[in-house]
């Protein structure tokens, strides 16, 4: 293994220095990457989701008639790890044809499939975010 500084004539300081812009450089764009994923994600969840939700799921699915025991009017774009598991059951059954029923008005196949690849991206986008951690460690 190669312990040659990443600047042999900087010194230590500047060296440590170099690293941490090389990290910087790595790593800013994947933020800002992410951060336009989530913007997008939800720019379409507004405008193309939501409304999609209202149409085929809320008059079954609702505060006041819970099919199922389902609500899903009170879901939004954040997908907070409480509602991972209510979303993947979404996908799951709106991919397999199952909701909406048969005997309601049915998405188009490019209206369904835009919804589950939304829904799809949008779970590996909340289930792959940072966990926020609150400072202890176990012993």
């Amino acid at each position: 293994m190669n312990n040659q500084p990443l600047f042999p004539t900087l010194g230590p300081l500047t060296n440590k220095l170099g690293g941490l812009i090389l990290l910087g450089i790595f790593l800013v764009p994947w933020i800002a990457h992410a951060q336009s994923t989530q913007e997008q994600l939800s720019d379409t969840f507004r405008k193309q989701i939501a409304p999609w939700i209202e149409q085929n799921c809320t008059s079954c699915h609702n505060e006041e008639n819970r099919e199922s025991g389902i609500r899903v009017d009170n879901l939004d774009d954040s997908l907070p790890d409480s509602s991972i598991r209510l979303w993947q059951a979404i996908l799951d059954q709106v991919s397999e044809g199952k909701m909406p029923p048969e005997d309601q008005p049915q998405p188009t196949p490019e209206q369904r499939r835009a919804f589950t690849q939304w829904l799809t991206d949008a779970l590996h986008a909340a289930q792959t975010r940072p966990t926020p951690r609150n400072g202890s460690m176990r012993r």
